[in-house]
């Protein structure tokens, strides 16, 4: 590759990453059922510039899924690494996934409940599961070395503690009223740490 094809790339690698602040934008001023006339809107641009660096809508909400991911991902080990003992890591871990929800609930319906990919193939979606199962995984690793041993079975782990926690989630963003964040985060942690026992008691904080 020559010095010009480089730049063409990088060009079109930035011009894209643009678009897709745009289009995140757009998500947080419309919803998640915004159009493509409002995200080229907020872009200042038109669609057929879009579709120049996204082979159509759905490749857009892959972009945008991914940069989300990456975002959250980052926050989430971050806030993880701070934490003064397990269990901490662990609230910390859920607190980080509803302020997500709690903060950007539009761009969470427009990428993990997504109207346009409905009619898609499951391979069309963002493995948000799988990426915070991975972090799951390390945080089994730090809290119980021995776990290593059973590595077959950390990422089973980490995806039922992800599902877990995204279900409750998704109840409580549509019932935002019922619970407090610092409530709901406290009483997954409580169940999370000690199994069932942990659903009549969530207000106990063993170490």
């Amino acid at each position: 590759m020559d010095g010009r094809s480089a730049r063409w790339n990088a060009h079109r690698q930035a011009r894209r990453a643009e678009l897709v602040q745009a289009a995140i934008a757009a998500v947080e001023q419309h919803g998640a059922s915004v159009g493509m006339d409002q995200i080229a809107t907020q872009a200042g641009t038109s669609k057929a510039v879009f579709y120049r660096h996204f082979a159509d809508k759905a490749d857009l909400y892959r972009a945008v899924g991914q940069e989300m991911a990456k975002l959250f991902s980052d926050q989430l080990a971050s806030r993880m690494a701070t934490q003064p003992s397990p269990r901490e890591m662990v609230a910390a871990g859920i607190d980080t996934y509803l302020a997500l929800l709690q903060k950007r609930p539009e761009l969470y319906r427009f990428v993990v409940q997504n109207p346009v990919l409905e009619r898609q193939a499951i391979q069309q979606r963002v493995d948000y599961t799988g990426i915070i199962a991975a972090r799951i995984d390390e945080l089994i690793t730090a809290i119980s070395p021995e776990a290593d041993r059973e590595s077959l079975m950390r990422r089973p782990w980490g995806n039922a503690v992800v599902g877990s926690i995204k279900a409750a989630g998704d109840w409580w963003l549509d019932h935002p009223d019922e619970l407090s964040r610092e409530q709901l985060t406290e009483s997954l942690t409580s169940l999370l740490w000690n199994g069932a026992s942990g659903i009549s008691s969530p207000s106990r904080r063993p170490r």
